[in-house]
C-alpha cells in the first residue's frame, strides 16, 4: 500500500471510528446523558501555528482531564476531550510543514489514533465509569508522548536557520 493510500485509509477509519465532525456526536442511549452545565462544548480551542507546540498543547489538555477524573468530574471530561480531538485532526498538516517527510507517516496514524479517543473517553466519562475514562486516558497519554517524541527528533534532526546565519554573519566582521 502506497503512504497516500495508507493516509487515506487512516482518514477514512477516523471518519468510522469518530464520525463526521459536522455531525454533533452522538450516544447509544440519549436518556442517560449528561454533560452537567458544560453541554457539549468544546472543540473551539484555538490550534497552535506549529506541530510542537500543538503536541504541547494537547499535553495540557490531557492534565486538564487528569485533573477532573482525580475529582470525580466525568461529566466535564467532554469539552477538553474534544479540543484534544480538533487539535488532533490539525497535526498531521502542521507536521507536513515542521518535520522531516520520513516522520510523517508516523504523525498521521498516531494522531488519528488520538482523535479516534475522543469517542471512547467521551462513552466512558459520560457513562460514570471511572477505570474505562482512566484506561482512555492514558492510551492518550501514551499517544501523546509518541507525538512528542517524533517533534523532538525532528527539532534535533533541524537545526534552527537563525543559528547559522548569525554565527556565518558574525564570524565575517572585521574586528
Amino acid at each position: 500500500m502506497s503512504f497516500r493510500a495508507e493516509i487515506v485509509a487512516a482518514g477514512l477509519l477516523s471518519l468510522l471510528l469518530v464520525g463526521c465532525p459536522d455531525s454533533g456526536h452522538s450516544h447509544k442511549s440519549g436518556a442517560d446523558h449528561d454533560h452537567g452545565a458544560e453541554g457539549h462544548g468544546g472543540g473551539d480551542v484555538a490550534v497552535p501555528e506549529d506541530y510542537v507546540s500543538a503536541v504541547a498543547k494537547c499535553k495540557e489538555l490531557s492534565g486538564k482531564i487528569e485533573s477532573l477524573i482525580a475529582e470525580d468530574k466525568l461529566t466535564s471530561v467532554h469539552p477538553v476531550a474534544a479540543d484534544i480531538k480538533k487539535i488532533a485532526e490539525a497535526l498531521a498538516g502542521l507536521a507536513k510543514k515542521d518535520l522531516p517527510k520520513e516522520s510523517l507517516r508516523d504523525v498521521n496514524l498516531k494522531a488519528t489514533e488520538l482523535a479516534g479517543t475522543f469517542s471512547e473517553i467521551d462513552a466512558a466519562a459520560d457513562a460514570s465509569k471511572k477505570p474505562e475514562t482512566v484506561a482512555v486516558h492514558n492510551k492518550i497519554n501514551e499517544l501523546i508522548a509518541a507525538l512528542e517524541k517524533l517533534g523532538a527528533g525532528a527539532a534535533k534532526a533541524t537545526p534552527k536557520p537563525s543559528q547559522p546565519t548569525k554565527t556565518a554573519e558574525h564570524d565575517d566582521h572585521d574586528h
